[in-house]
């Protein structure tokens, strides 16, 4: 019995050079991609060879007019996150406990003041609306709206009355936000 001679049939026992290992992976290579991937691996070589002596960040220097307003747009987001927790800081501080009312009224139709359970009814304007929970935004801070109410407040809705509650400020509180919504109205 005779051995057949077939071009990609590889002795085991035969060692190749660097140069004929080469020759065929280039082969099974051609055998067994398709155009697309050829494009992509063009892609990826042109990104890391055009990205070689570049950092983790692409350069901006020559774009001084979009830093300058991404840097202004960061300081927006932080005075306004100051300005609030301020307020919030200030309606403690004029709402010292012992002075406090036991509950919250949600039928006089007004917002109320903060009660002895840190709970008070405002009206709050809807800001984000995710897969898990919501966003709001009330005069002294942002307020987590969770999913269970979320799902009853129509999309069109831009403004709610709720019960919310005081979680805490930013050192004690960790990375909730500041207020929960308790109660729609």
């Amino acid at each position: 019995m005779s051995a057949i001679a077939c071009p990609y049939v590889v002795s085991l026992h035969k060692q190749f050079t660097f140069d004929e290992e080469m020759e065929i992976i280039d082969a099974l290579d051609n055998l067994q991609h398709d155009h697309a991937e050829v494009e992509a691996l063009q892609a990826l070589n042109d990104y890391n060879e055009s990205s070689k002596d570049t950092g983790e960040y692409e350069d901006m220097d020559n774009d001084k007019e979009i830093t300058d307003l991404y840097d202004e747009l960061e300081m927006i987001h932080d005075m306004n996150a100051f300005e609030r927790e301020e307020v919030c800081h200030e309606l403690m501080a004029q709402n010292h406990f012992d002075g406090r009312v036991f509950k919250v009224d949600s039928n006089d139709g007004k917002d109320s003041q903060v009660s002895k359970q840190s709970r008070m009814v405002v009206l709050m304007e809807i800001s984000g609306r995710g897969e898990n929970y919501g966003t709001g935004i009330i005069d002294v801070g942002k307020v987590f709206i969770p999913k269970m109410m979320l799902d009853q407040i129509p999309e069109t809705t831009k403004y709610q009355r709720c019960i919310v509650q005081f979680k805490g400020f930013g050192e004690c509180r960790g990375n909730q936000m500041a207020w929960r919504c308790l109660k729609l109205l």
